[in-house]
């Protein structure tokens, strides 16, 4: 695992974020994953390498591997619970509930889109966030915003913001 390689997993991740992390590793790592990383005996992953020669979907052996190592830091009704969120939200499309989104707290007044995205983490720069509105990927209050100069007003009232089809985010005062 590597930050460079984006398969890091940070052990103190919500269920949620850790699960749907695990489930976006490459698949070439599924088995190197279930030996470092898991408490599966050495049998068993030699029964998973052999279900996935034999043809068995990755991703239904990427989501017993999420819920073994989402299980480790995390109680089983968070494991079920992150498992339910990723199917609805990142499978299915839909937008979460909301206690599965962060709110984030800024400074109240006027500021430009981009940086607001930016700053609260749900881009890595400038340019990520301008690319991210330009192609529609950005909508405030479930409304596309493809201009780049726009602004947020920050007040006490929450504000949903989401980046791309996964990044949720409330911000308010």
């Amino acid at each position: 695992m590597s930050k460079t390689a984006g398969n890091f997993i940070p052990l103190d991740m919500s269920a949620n974020d850790m699960f749907v992390k695990i489930m976006e590793i490459p698949d070439e790592q599924i088995i190197p994953y279930f030996e470092s990383c898991t408490m599966v005996g050495m049998a068993d992953i030699e029964i998973i390498k052999q279900l996935l020669v034999g043809g068995e979907h990755p991703r239904t052996v990427k989501k017993k591997l999420a819920r073994e190592i989402v299980s480790l830091y995390h109680s089983y009704d968070l494991v079920n619970h992150a498992e339910e969120y990723f199917e609805a939200t990142i499978a299915g499309g839909s937008r979460p509930q909301d206690q599965d989104i962060n709110v984030y707290s800024y400074k109240s007044g006027e500021v430009p889109l981009v940086t607001l995205i930016r700053e609260i983490g749900m881009v890595g720069n400038s340019t990520e966030a301008r690319n991210a509105i330009m192609g529609g990927g950005v909508k405030v209050d479930e409304e596309v915003i493809s201009d780049v100069k726009a602004t947020i007003i920050v007040s006490m009232d929450k504000k949903l913001i989401q980046v791309g089809k996964k990044k949720f985010g409330y911000v308010a005062v």
